[in-house]
This record gives structure tokens, sequence and C-alpha cells, in this order.
């Protein structure tokens, strides 16, 4: 598991601590935010998107993400299908 931000590395990685993630929080381009749909041509700021990437690299889904706290909850139902 990878998160992403256009903050600075510095900031991603205070964060990161602060909020006990137990997974990289890289710093990402704008390009990067606008092909996964969590940016747009112009804004200011991003939405809240989740990518499931497959082993072989391929998007398996997208959450455009409207309640961070059961967002988790969606995604783990998701992996429980898997193989």
């Amino acid at each position: 598991m990878l998160g992403a931000s256009f903050d600075p590395p510095e900031r991603n990685a205070r964060f990161a601590e602060e909020e006990g993630f137990p997974f990289p929080l890289l710093t990402a381009p704008r390009s990067m935010a606008e092909a996964f749909g969590a940016a747009g041509d112009g804004d200011a700021f991003t939405r809240r998107v989740s990518v499931l990437v497959a082993p072989d690299g391929t998007v398996e889904a997208t959450w455009h993400v409207r309640d961070p706290a059961a967002h988790a909850a969606v995604v783990l139902e998701r992996l429980s299908d898997r193989p």
C-alpha cells in the first residue's frame, strides 16, 4: 500500500509519522492526480481517490472516496473477494 500527495516529501513524512501510517506517503506530480481523477485542470485541491493495482500492474478498481471513515471497509471487502 502506498499513499500519494502533492505536498513536499518532508511534510508527507511528518504527516505519515504523526498519523501512524504503516505505509509510505509519496510526493506525486499533479499529472498523476489528474490521471487518476483526483484533480482536474486548475483545481486547487485534490479529491480522495483509492486505486487498487493488481499484481500484474493493471488498475483493478478505482474509488472516489466520499466517506473516508467508511472507505477502508469497502476496500477490504473488495480484497476479500480475491483468490
